[in-house]
């Protein structure tokens, strides 16, 4: 239930229930959190698949566009290009 759902079904403040939230080390949303990848592990799963995005993201666990989309980002950042 998001901080504005309780608000409502509490009659409370959505932003005191973030700040306790906050307090007692909770995160804003249900659920457990997304894994974070590494750039190099990023990197690491895209060259074990002979550069194939659906492979890396399975092996990772994450959604093949997502996955996509951060590998793109490394290379940016790299200034390369992995195609030759």
């Amino acid at each position: 239930m998001s901080d504005r759902q309780l608000a409502i079904l509490h009659r409370l403040d959505p932003k005191w229930i973030a700040r306790e939230r906050a307090r007692f080390g909770l995160p804003p949303y249900r659920g457990r959190p997304a894994r974070r990848y590494t750039d190099a592990e990023i990197v690491a799963a895209y060259g074990r698949y002979n550069n194939n995005c659906s492979a890396a993201a399975r092996e990772l666990g994450i959604d093949r566009g997502t996955f996509h989309a951060r590998h793109q980002k490394i290379l940016a950042r790299r200034g390369g290009n992995d195609r030759g």
